[in-house]
């Protein structure tokens, strides 16, 4: 089992934005603050497919999983969950309620900003 990071500081950084559940061109702009959104957008795909920074993705879930005991959500399946509430809500307060925390979540609400700030949850 390898026992530390072989990326470089900013990989390091996008790495742990996706396995936190970050889309690759929020993980970007968080691991590359300077950069715009539009510049961020090709260059988080090219690292995305990157094959050390899958490995390390992957590393860092599986290590917040252990750490987690298996009960904490990821962001995809917590955003499935408020999916399925806004859809089929008996109440629409409900439903409003579950479509504004998707929001933010998705870096869509009232107070979303452009600051992207990485916490780890495997330290």
């Amino acid at each position: 089992m390898r026992m530390g990071s072989v990326l470089s500081g900013p990989h390091q950084k996008f790495a742990e934005g996706i396995a936190l559940g970050l889309n690759a061109t929020d993980a970007y702009v968080a691991a590359y603050p300077a950069s715009t959104r539009v510049a961020a957008g090709p260059n988080a795909g090219r690292l995305i497919k990157n094959d050390k920074i899958l490995e390390e993705v992957e590393r860092l879930r599986l290590k917040a999983e252990e750490a987690a005991g298996g009960v904490v959500l990821t962001l995809v399946e917590k955003r499935t969950i408020l999916a399925q509430i806004a859809r089929g809500g008996e109440r629409d307060g409900d439903r409003i309620n579950a479509i504004k925390a998707d929001n933010d979540l998705g870096g869509d609400g009232a107070d979303a900003t452009l600051a992207i700030r990485i916490v780890k949850a495997w330290d």
